[in-house]
């Protein structure tokens, strides 16, 4: 067999740099790559997330980083979630600001009462009103939607925390 004449490696090297050009061009006008979706940490319930946000001036807390099971120490490993001390510091501080859901003028006392669920990161996942007290609806629904945004510690309740919490208002 005649090895390949000079000419072919010519022609084999023009199609080699053709080949090249096509696909940088190709490459440069090609519909962008959506981006790289965030892995999601662990798989959590398929309930939606965060209580709703309200009009207010009011942020929503950073989440903070989940406890893990143990991270206190000892042999006895068991879920703790929030202690009283810890939802009574938190709501006694953050409690103030529902004095906004307040129309002008009211003067009669009672109390809502509310089901929290606040998240392993310490963010509230919702608040459900199981007393309204007798209060307006409007009145009800910003104290409820206040709420939503207290900070509370992280805690170990991959599913989160769950209590009831009956919000006084007394005039």
């Amino acid at each position: 067999m005649k090895p390949p004449s000079g000419r072919w490696s010519w022609i084999l090297l023009l199609l080699a740099a053709i080949g090249l050009g096509a696909y940088a061009a190709w490459y440069a006008f090609r519909a962008p790559t959506p981006p790289a979706e965030k892995p999601v940490a662990a798989p959590a319930s398929e309930r939606p997330r965060r209580a709703k946000t309200a009009r207010t001036g009011l942020h929503r807390p950073k989440p903070k980083p989940c406890k893990k099971l143990g991270d206190e120490g000892g042999e006895l490993v068991m879920s703790r979630g929030l202690g009283e001390d810890e939802i009574r510091v938190a709501m006694n501080a953050f409690l103030p600001n529902a004095l906004r859901c307040v129309p002008d003028g009211w003067a009669t006392s009672g109390t809502i009462d509310t089901r929290v669920t606040v998240g392993c990161d310490g963010v509230v996942d919702s608040v459900e009103v199981l007393d309204g007290g007798g209060f307006p609806t409007d009145m009800v629904r910003c104290v409820k939607e206040t709420i939503g945004y207290t900070p509370f510690p992280a805690h170990d309740q991959p599913d989160g925390m769950v209590f009831d919490y009956p919000v006084r208002l007394s005039f």
